[in-house]
């Protein structure tokens, strides 16, 4: 098995996608905090459709974390995912 077929494999794993979630996820977010005009509004929304469609984990993860800590007393500056 070649490099490239190695991590073509490991992208479709459950942990690759997860990884490949949470990368768009926080580049997204990363990427809407740039000022117009430098903001790239259309690689944003290709990343946030990649991650809805395709690639969801992250986000349920990234909520999930603010639920808890929220619970435990801990509240989070962060805002929701949109």
């Amino acid at each position: 098995m070649t490099i490239n077929e190695k991590a073509v494999q490991f992208a479709g794993s459950a942990r690759g996608r997860l990884i490949i979630s949470q990368a768009l996820y926080i580049a997204s977010r990363e990427m809407a905090k740039v000022p117009s005009p430098y903001r790239e509004g259309s690689n944003i929304a290709d990343m946030e459709y990649l991650m809805a469609e395709v690639f969801p984990i992250y986000p349920a993860v990234a909520q999930a974390e603010r639920v808890f800590k929220k619970a435990q007393g801990g509240g989070s500056d962060e805002k929701p995912a949109a």
